[in-house]
């Protein structure tokens, strides 16, 4: 933890040294580094607390890198916190599809009506079947009505007349 605070505060006092000794034609930005956006210290603060949360820093490196990001001027500050970690694993923020989540939901349901010896009881499956037909025979009465009125049909004994 020490070490990694000399060896950066030795690596920003060479850079200055260094970028004072160019040549004069040097621009300003050069030779002084490019300035640190609070945008650049919260992204390089984002990358450490993501590897302090997969392990690769302990809570006190960590947060004495997160103090060194934000008390950060030039860029050239913010990579040496960072150069030493491994990069983040690529995640997918893609949802499950329709039938990812049917299968999970069915593997649920098979899981919860198992007995002990991982089989389904005759009554179970009775219950189950029971339970879809209802099921199917409400969907269908809704979408019977939801025909009749988009159709602009009446119903029983006059309904639908105003």
């Amino acid at each position: 933890m020490t070490h990694f605070r000399f060896n950066l505060q030795e690596q920003t006092m060479a850079h200055d040294v260094d970028s004072h000794i160019g040549s004069p034609s040097v621009t300003a930005a050069t030779e002084h580094g490019i300035r640190a956006s609070d945008a650049d210290r919260l992204a390089t603060v984002m990358v450490l607390q993501d590897a302090m949360s997969r392990g690769l820093l302990n809570p006190d490196e960590a947060s004495e890198r997160m103090a060194w990001a934000f008390a950060a001027v030039h860029r050239r500050d913010l990579d040496p916190l960072t150069e030493d970690l491994a990069p983040a694993p690529a995640h997918h923020d893609d949802p499950p599809g329709w039938r990812a989540l049917a299968a999970m939901t069915a593997d649920r349901l098979r899981l919860s009506l198992a007995d002990t010896t991982g089989r389904l009881g005759p009554t179970k499956v009775a219950v189950v079947f029971l339970v879809v037909l209802l099921l199917v025979i409400a969907v269908g009465a809704l979408a019977t009505e939801f025909m009749v009125h988009a159709s602009g049909a009446t119903g029983p004994r006059g309904f639908g007349h105003h």
